[in-house]
C-alpha cells in the first residue's frame, strides 16, 4: 500500500524578493546603528546614519504605498 499526498500543490518556480520586508529591516538596523552612535557621542557619523534611515524609511512607505495602489 502506497502513501498518497493529500494536495498537489506546486511549488512557485518564481522566486521573487520581498522588498517590504528588505526595506523595513533596512531601516530598523540603520535607526538602530544611528541609536548607538548617538550613544557613543560621535556626531558626525550619527548624522550619517540619520540621514540614511531616513531615505531607508521614506523607501520603504514607497514601497508598501506602491504595492496598495498596484492591486
Amino acid at each position: 500500500m502506497s502513501i498518497q499526498p493529500v494536495n498537489n500543490i506546486q511549488p512557485k518556480k518564481n522566486y521573487k524578493y520581498n522588498y517590504v520586508k528588505i526595506s523595513g529591516y533596512s531601516a530598523l538596523a540603520l535607526g538602530s546603528a544611528c541609536v548607538v552612535q548617538a550613544c557613543r557621542h560621535k556626531m558626525k557619523s550619527h548624522k550619517i546614519f540619520a540621514g540614511l534611515t531616513v531615505l531607508s524609511t521614506i523607501a520603504h512607505v514607497g514601497i508598501i504605498e506602491y504595492f496598495c495602489h498596484k492591486k
